[in-house]
Formats: C-alpha cells, sequence, structure tokens
C-alpha cells in the first residue's frame, strides 16, 4: 500500500517507485523537471497504512547549492526555493578515525575551498514512524518546522 500511495503523488514518477521490505528500502524519483517533497512523500506512507517500522527518510539531492548564511549551512534544491539546514549525522562517527572530519565537516570545508557539489545525502531529522497494528487509526498530520534538518551522511564532489 505504500508503494502505491507514494505513486500516485503528483511529483512521484509511478515507474521509477521500488520498494524492497526485506530491505526497509523504498527507492523513488522525481517526474521530469520537479522535486520530491520528502515531508509528502512521508505523509503518503504514514496514511497508507503502513505497519512497519521506518527508521529514518533517507534522501540524496542531485547538484544542490550549499552556502553558508549566519553561521548555519543551508542546502537549497536546484530549480526551488526548498531549503535545508545541514548538520552532522551522529550515525557512522563511531567508525572513523579520530583526526578524519565527519562528512559534514569535508562537506564544509569543500564548499568553503570553491568545490562544486555534485551530490549530498543525509538522513531526514523528525520522519521515523513506529510499527502499528492492523486496523489502527492513522496518526495525526505531522508538524514539521521548515526548513527541514539534513543530517548529512555523504556527499560527492563533481570531477
Amino acid at each position: 500500500m505504500a508503494k502505491t500511495a507514494v505513486s500516485r503523488l503528483v511529483d512521484v514518477d509511478p515507474n521509477s517507485v521500488l520498494l524492497d521490505t526485506d530491505r526497509g528500502l523504498l527507492k523513488m524519483r522525481p517526474r521530469p523537471g520537479r522535486t520530491l517533497d520528502p515531508v509528502k512523500i512521508f505523509e503518503a506512507i504514514r496514511s497508507s497504512r503502513f505497519h512497519s517500522r521506518l527508521d529514518y527518510v533517507e534522501v540524496t539531492v542531485a547538484g544542490p547549492r550549499v552556502k553558508e548564511e549566519n553561521g548555519k549551512w543551508l542546502l537549497t534544491l536546484p530549480g526551488s526555493d526548498e531549503r535545508f539546514l545541514l548538520e552532522p549525522s551522529p550515525q557512522g562517527n563511531h567508525a572513523r578515525a579520530p583526526d578524519t572530519p565527519s562528512p559534514f565537516e569535508a562537506l564544509c570545508a569543500a564548499v568553503r575551498g570553491g568545490e562544486r557539489i555534485r551530490t549530498v545525502t543525509g538522513r531526514l531529522r523528525g520522519l521515523s514512524l513506529a510499527p502499528r497494528g492492523r486496523g489502527a487509526p492513522a496518526p495525526p498530520p505531522l508538524r514539521l518546522e521548515r526548513p527541514l534538518t539534513l543530517l548529512v551522511t555523504a556527499f560527492e564532489r563533481e570531477e
């Protein structure tokens, strides 16, 4: 049902939606000339009677504009005014050597150094679901402040 609900969203290419319940993965692409709104996608999943656990929503933004404003790092979606506040992800820090920068720190250094960024990947703060029983009512609408916070887990530089 989650796959069908997401496929019906106007910005989602319905032929691109892939649900792998064994891995807990839902992938999709936007329709040409559109951008995906992660909150709309999350709401479609929540209202679809999805009864499994969803630990996080991970997104990869292609062709983002990343800049520092007033001490905060912001990512702007290409072709949109949608912005994300960038912060370091607590995941994976234990696997790094102490003198190795986190993906967030490396991204900031790359942007300060004038490098162009191809993609930024991260987990959206505040988007997770606890399992609910079959027949349970849908939860109330989500109330998130914009810009959403993207916890940076990886990025790619342009070559």
